[in-house]
């Protein structure tokens, strides 16, 4: 059942012509004599242009009366809404009423368990089955967050989830950026057969909110925007708490409330006229005693009905709330304040009734108060029924035929009409006890879980064509697959102590507690352009600094106090390049690496194993250098690690594990050894090194090392040092692309992808981040490829599904400034994950300018990267 039948339904009506006036005449005072801020200078060169007054380059503005006027004339007074069929079955207009739920709850009551849990995909896919199935909800929102999706692709996540399980209409959020309303867009256009139908038969509606008070920010303008030059019908309303962001009294904030929303359509009509706009707004009350916005509050719903007379006076479609509850549980609060928010919105007129079933401050759902509400929505258009009075209603040849003491049940008009002349309820209980008894005795509550798991059971939605829905998977696979970098801290090549200054920093980044901390590196400059091997300076590092992402700013906890080599009395270890270095518990451990003792290469690798304690800022050498390498890839001496660099370094639970690198000194010996560290037992065990190398990895240095799901998964490397030749190419190298997974229960590596067989192309030096099961690999070097040696791609490896994807494709960028939008080409940069996201420092270019054409640097920018868009 769509909307209201009879178009003579009742409405209720709080304020007189008068003070529906001094309403108006307020929100215009604002608006010419206060002003707002808008935050997009599109936005504002629209007003402008259009006449009103902006402050300097802005972001204020005063908007005058007439342009609110030319806006309300050109706005259309109704809009209609179709469902994905394109039959057009929720016209905006008038006082017609349409009701669904809301969208976006972090939390569901588990209708199989009673248990308050996070929301998945699934609940949002429950919600919209069970309301397709309900005949009183007009339209869908999600009803669920979909928190087991990455967050920049919740939104056409959820969009498709509701697609496939309902053909109602929808109304769709974007909270995250622009790149999800386009997504949107995108698959909206699959579904309506291009941008021209969708116009003609939209079925869903965006909705867009702004900060109260008077602040019109940039992403909700771009949203704005978008939606008016695409006809995208568009809800662009404020949320005003009275006391907090709006005068304590509520005519006060509904003036402001209003003026607000008058603003967006102001802009909304000036970036294109007649796009379809729906007024609106959540004007509520705050208590005070608890902090909170007050659902079941009478004021919230009491200024709607306000605002829906608003709507009247000024000819828009209203969007409206009811239906919901503070209550934290499906509970006699719930029903009622349900049922009253409910009837009062749709005595007021809102043409859109959003927000039904909402629990806990619009926090949590249950698909049992769906299925409630399903029956209070069909109660509450009984009660908004007027009746018409004609001869047939009056009955009166009825009445005289039956006169006196008869009775009217044996007539042919009560036989014929007696089913649509009362309602009767479908989960409501009028039985007489001895009947409610026999059947269980059971609650409401009872019988709208069962209803909801039966719904769930037996109803099946109407599929989408199977040519469409493959065409919606491969934007949701797009979706998927996108990335996002930001530039945090742009490269400067005398940082003049406010920051680590360039350099190589492999395995030199560790997140811990919310902070980054980088260690060590080297600082280093080649000779001439086109001799990139021709070492002149080259310094090692043992300087510490942490970096704090909430405010942007690095702190120098140490700094480099220039000792090379190891020395038995030192206090913390000399600076050094390419070590191992991890988080287990509260300390971060160091093992080896390369010192450098003079220029050109006059180096030794280091077997050294310190312990820096987060607490104290203190380190603690656990065992010296003794001075022992790597004579071959295979050779062990004693219980510990030979001197190593470049070495790839994973952590299992307290276990620290090292595997392959370089092990000897003079000339290079690689490893194919794989050592633990018990951090707990203090003790080293060599677990194998390469005697079968049909079933262990070649030795190799600088390869990708993670751990997952107690496993070791280690990826490409190099496995000898080379020269250029006359080509610009490496000869005498081997870059490697084989994957292997370790499981410590059985001691044995597997080979998971041989080498050469795809995924990303062979390279040594890359950066690694791991979050979740998705493993990142960054650049690095390897034998020439695209425009040089060295790459700036960006690639992700499903660890569950062991699938890879391009994230970022290799350009050869070498666009280090501030106006780069992602990381240029280098090698041997350090990389970790921090919360959701990656972060990528330093690293070097071995022929930096634009044309290959100058010395190798090092660099110390500082990048954020996360999957979005």
């Amino acid at each position: 059942m769509y909307g209201a039948d009879d178009p003579r339904q009742p409405v209720l009506e709080y304020l007189s012509e008068t003070e529906l006036d001094e309403i108006h005449w307020a929100s215009l005072e604002i608006l010419e004599r206060t002003g707002l801020n808008v935050h997009h200078p599109d936005a504002l060169r629209l007003l402008y242009e259009a006449g009103a007054y902006v402050e300097g380059a802005g972001p204020r503005v005063r908007i005058p009366a007439g342009l609110v006027k030319e806006a309300l004339n050109r706005a259309p007074e109704r809009v209609v809404i179709a469902n994905r069929k394109a039959e057009r079955v929720m016209p905006l207009e008038g006082s017609k009423c349409f009701f669904g739920t809301g969208s976006d709850l972090v939390n569901t009551i588990d209708i199989d368990t009673g248990k308050v849990r996070s929301s998945v995909l699934q609940d949002v896919a429950n919600a919209a089955r069970v309301c397709d199935a309900l005949p009183n909800y007009d339209f869908v929102m999600s009803y669920a967050l979909a928190s087991d999706v990455p967050a920049h692709q919740q939104e056409a996540a959820q969009f498709a989830a509701m697609l496939r399980n309902t053909v109602k209409p929808q109304i769709l959020t974007t909270f995250t950026d622009m790149q999800a309303l386009e997504d949107i867009w995108e698959i909206g256009k699959l579904v309506s057969g291009g941008e021209q139908e969708f116009q003609r038969n939209p079925f869903f509606i965006i909705y867009g909110q702004f900060t109260s008070p008077l602040q019109h920010g940039v992403e909700g303008l771009q949203r704005l925007l978008f939606c008016a030059q695409h006809r995208i019908p568009l809800i662009y309303v404020p949320t005003i708490m009275s006391g907090m962001s709006g005068p304590i009294d509520m005519p006060g904030s509904l003036a402001l409330g209003n003026a607000e929303t008058l603003a967006g359509l102001t802009i909304h009509q000036l970036a294109n006229c007649g796009a379809p706009f729906i007024y609106g707004g959540c004007i509520c009350s705050f208590d005070m005693r608890c902090a909170t916005i007050a659902y079941g509050a009478p004021e919230w719903h009491v200024t709607g009905a306000m605002m829906s007379q608003l709507s009247r006076r000024y000819d828009l479609p209203i969007f409206s709330t009811g239906g919901c509850t503070d209550a934290k549980c499906v509970d006699e609060q719930a029903c009622i304040e349900a049922a009253m928010s409910m009837l009062l919105a749709a005595l007021g007129g809102g043409n859109i009734i959003h927000d039904v079933a909402y629990l806990e401050i619009g926090l949590c759902g249950a698909l049992d108060f769906i299925v409630i509400n399903d029956e209070i929505i069909a109660l509450t258009r009984q009660m908004l029924r007027n009746y018409t009075i004609d001869a047939r209603s009056l009955a009166l040849d009825v009445v005289d035929r039956v006169g006196p003491g008869g009775q009217f049940v044996g007539e042919d008009d009560t036989v014929e009409r007696y089913r649509e002349a009362a309602w009767y309820p479908s989960l409501f209980d009028r039985s007489a006890r001895h009947e409610w008894e026999a059947k269980g005795s059971k609650r409401l509550g009872e019988m709208a879980k069962a209803r909801a798991r039966e719904l769930l059971r037996t109803h099946e939605p109407e599929p989408l064509d199977e040519a469409l829905a493959t065409e919606i998977d491969k934007v949701l696979g797009r979706t998927a697959n996108r990335w996002q970098w930001k530039l945090i801290f742009p490269h400067q090549s005398d940082p003049g102590g406010t920051a680590p200054s360039p350099r190589d920093i492999w395995n030199g980044m560790l997140a811990y507690n919310g902070f980054l901390f980088v260690f060590g590196g080297a600082t280093l400059k080649y000779g001439a352009a086109g001799h990139h091997g021709d070492l002149t300076t080259l310094g090692t590092l043992n300087d510490l600094w942490q970096y704090d992402p909430s405010d942007g700013v690095w702190a120098q906890l140490e700094a480099d106090d220039g000792s090379t080599g190891f020395e038995p009395s030192a206090e913390r270890p000399c600076g050094r390049v390419l070590p191992a270095w991890a988080a287990v518990g509260d300390k971060f451990y160091l093992f080896g690496g390369l010192s450098v003792l003079a220029a050109g290469w006059k180096t030794c690798i280091l077997n050294d194993l310190w312990a820096y304690d987060l607490a104290t800022g203190q380190w603690e050498l656990l065992e010296p250098d003794d001075g022992r390498v790597l004579e071959s890839p295979t050779y062990v001496d004693a219980e510990r690690p030979t001197a190593l660099s470049a070495a790839g370094v994973a952590v299992i639970g307290s276990e620290l594990y090292m595997m392959t690198g370089w092990g000897g000194t003079p000339g290079v010996v690689l490893s194919s050894q794989l050592w633990s560290y018990d951090t707990e037992a203090a003790k080293w065990e060599h677990l194998g090194g390469g005697e079968d190398t049909d079933r262990w990895p070649t030795p190799r240095y600088c390869s990708a090392l993670t751990a997952w799901e107690g496993k070791l998964y280690l990826w490409g490397g190099r496995d000898t040092q080379s020269v250029w030749n006359s080509t610009n190419s490496c000869d005498g190298s081997k870059f490697y692309n084989d994957l292997w997974e370790y499981n410590p229960a059985t001691s044995l590596w597997q080979c998971v992808q041989e080498d050469g067989s795809g995924g990303p192309l062979p390279r040594y030096g890359m950066g690694q981040a791991r979050i979740g099961n998705h493993w990142y690999i960054f650049g690095g070097f390897g034998s020439q490829q695209g425009d040089g040696p060295q790459l700036n791609d960006l690639w992700r490896y499903d660890l569950q599904a062991g699938m890879w994807a391009c994230l970022q494709p290799h350009d050869g960028a070498k666009d280090y400034t501030i106006a780069a939008t992602h990381p240029g080409v280098r090698r041997v940069p350090a990389m970790t994950a921090l919360g959701d996201s990656v972060y990528l420092f330093g690293g070097i270019d071995l022929a930096s300018g634009p044309n290959d054409d100058g010395p190798t640097v090092g660099f110390n920018d500082l990048w954020c990267g996360r999957p979005g868009g």
